[in-house]
């Protein structure tokens, strides 16, 4: 858990976005594919931490908890999904991902 980062799509973002980051042979889980459709915004966050993902997210509401509450969290990349096509998303997680460390990684926030 210490090197690569995993990223983990929560259900606002488009399931390409998963597909593609796994095309390019990084890892990445999609909340639909493990049944998280419908989790609290607070349920998502627990759920990356245990798994030690980071979460990939459109939602802004999850930048606001970890700022509000002084949150711990494996750490955040969000984009405003109105900024870049889906190609264009990809190619900037892969960048972070192939670039950083986990260890790195945590209580941050990225902004795509």
């Amino acid at each position: 858990m210490g090197g690569k980062i995993e990223v983990y799509v929560d259900e606002s973002v488009f399931p390409a976005i998963a597909k593609g980051l796994r095309r390019r042979g990084l890892e990445a889980t999609d909340a639909r594919e493990v049944n998280n459709i419908g989790l609290t915004d607070k349920e998502q966050l627990k759920y990356v931490k245990d798994k030690g993902f980071v979460l990939f997210t459109y939602d802004d509401d999850f930048v606001r908890i970890v700022k509000k509450e002084n949150m711990r969290h494996p750490g955040i990349i969000y984009c405003d999904q109105r900024k870049y096509s889906i190609g264009e998303t990809i190619r900037r997680i892969a960048k972070i991902v192939e670039t950083e460390k986990y260890k790195d990684f945590k209580n941050k926030i990225r902004y795509l």
